[in-house]
């Protein structure tokens, strides 16, 4: 059984019939070609313009906002399809489904018969994706690629983490740093599953510079600083005092004072540093030593006391938890 059908227009984008035995056909199939060229592949100027274009060309398609003015947009509807040609603006009837996209916005939207919405991905059923490229393209090896001047990964309300899980101990899983793609610096486990930093000057040969053992968690440094080019740093004498091996590690301080040398903040496992102690011109000032500070026999020794002589401490950091300090004091340098 066939289904009744107007006689003036197609149901649908309303593309007007022509009739049988009509004069001036042309006039009837010239319309419905008009709206042909506004409804197939819609592309508008905008959907945020209120003011009707002063000299719009033909062809110029905009969707109606809610303050649409002008001599023949006032008072239209908002959201209807407004098109221009020989110098007339003619509505175009969108069906629901239908697709437009936004010249301005640079976005695409659909009309749901009501309102047009812009049309996005469904981020919530976004699963199982092969490949995906944020501003870049991914790749086999890259399958997620972002190219971007920061990355956010926020918290949803507590704690945040950033997860790299390998497969077994000999795989790597790292954070890799590059420029022009190229490896300079690495850390995570590469390799093994005892945490390590390396760093690269060419991407090619790479120098470990610490690894922290897994099970022991005992750093151990590659290299440990030299401190036979330092020039000695000067430390501002308190009754206790603490160098900082971050700011050097060669000291000089003059006693004016008894005092009670700390052990230095930053430490870091292998360091080896030396202070120079200096009595001032009264002499006979006593220093007593912090626990971390590991002499020989088991006994710390006292200073040179006359006035102006000077002993030089060696130290070098042999567990920068505890922390344990192996020193030797040499007096009357």
């Amino acid at each position: 059984m066939l289904c009744a059908m107007s006689d003036d227009a197609t149901p649908r984008l309303s593309l007007p019939y022509l009739a049988a035995g009509q004069t001036q056909k042309h006039v009837t199939l010239n319309e419905a070609l008009s709206r042909l060229d506004g409804l197939v592949q819609t592309a508008v100027e905008s959907r945020t313009t209120d003011a009707e274009p002063a000299t719009p060309a033909d062809g110029d398609l905009y969707i109606m906002t809610a303050a649409a003015s002008g001599a023949a947009w006032a008072g239209k509807a908002e959201g209807v399809l407004m098109r221009h040609e020989a110098g007339a603006w003619a509505e175009l009837p969108a069906p629901e489904g239908h697709l437009a996209w936004v010249k301005d916005d640079e976005e695409l939207v659909v009309f749901d018969g009501a309102a047009w919405t812009t049309l996005e991905p469904n981020l919530e059923e976004l699963q199982e994706v092969s490949l995906l490229g944020v501003n870049a393209t991914a790749d086999a090896a890259n399958k997620l690629a972002v190219s971007s001047a920061a990355v956010l990964f926020n918290h949803a309300g507590e704690g945040s983490q950033v997860k790299v899980n390998k497969n077994a101990a000999a795989d790597t899983a790292s954070h890799l740093f590059q420029t022009g793609f190229s490896g300079r610096a690495e850390f995570g486990l590469a390799g093994s599953d005892d945490f390590s930093i390396k760093v690269s000057s060419d991407g090619a040969a790479w120098s470990t510079v610490l690894t922290a053992d897994r099970a022991s968690g005992r750093m151990t440094i590659a290299r440990a600083p030299t401190v036979s080019d330092e020039a000695p740093a000067a430390l501002t004498f308190a009754s206790s005092l603490t160098p900082d091996l971050a700011s050097g590690r060669a000291f000089l301080v003059t006693a004016t004072g008894d005092f009670t040398l700390n052990a230095p903040s930053n430490l870091v496992a292998g360091a080896t540093f030396w202070i120079r102690l200096t009595q001032d011109g009264t002499g006979g000032r006593a220093a007593a030593f912090d626990a971390a500070y590991r002499f020989a026999g088991g006994v710390a020794p006292s200073l040179s006391t006359s006035a102006n002589a000077a002993d030089m401490l060696y130290c070098v950091v042999v567990d920068a938890g505890t922390p344990v300090i192996d020193a030797a004091l040499r007096k009357g340098v």
